[in-house]
């Protein structure tokens, strides 16, 4: 809505002077575009892939990281806060943690009682199936 905003801004300056913005609102809608364009790559990156649990842990981590250290400011800061908040509630979710420890590449996002945990669940899920399994412990 901030970039659709920013390219009616010639229009709205000229022909409807009664809802034009004044220069520090026009800067604080161009500073929302530039916060909202990372997030908004990323679910359009994540709704074209068929993605792993951990592939998508890893997208969610690298967006993270670009809101932290590349757009600074409230808005950046508060998305952070939120994503991070819904992190933890992700990882506390054994069957994903299950998933990303299965997928190697990404075995490095989780620590090593997360990596404990998931070997648990999978052990614990196939105990429940009566099938064997390999022991993941290493």
């Amino acid at each position: 809505m901030a970039k659709r905003l920013l390219e009616l801004k010639t229009f709205l300056d000229i022909d409807n002077p009664a809802v034009s913005l004044s220069e520090r609102e026009w800067n604080d809608a161009l500073q929302l575009e530039a916060v909202l364009a990372f997030p908004f790559a990323a679910r359009k990156r994540l709704q074209a892939e068929e993605l792993t649990a951990g592939t998508f842990l890893w997208k969610w981590k690298i967006l993270i990281f670009v809101l932290r250290h590349r757009v600074v400011g409230p808005i950046s800061k508060a998305i952070i806060t939120s994503m991070e908040k819904r992190e933890t509630q992700l990882l506390n979710n054994d069957i994903l943690l299950a998933a990303v420890f299965l997928d190697p590449p990404n075995q490095v996002l989780l620590n090593e009682n997360q990596k404990m945990l998931a070997k648990q669940t999978l052990l614990s899920r196939n105990e429940n199936k009566g099938t064997r399994i390999r022991d993941f412990a290493e």
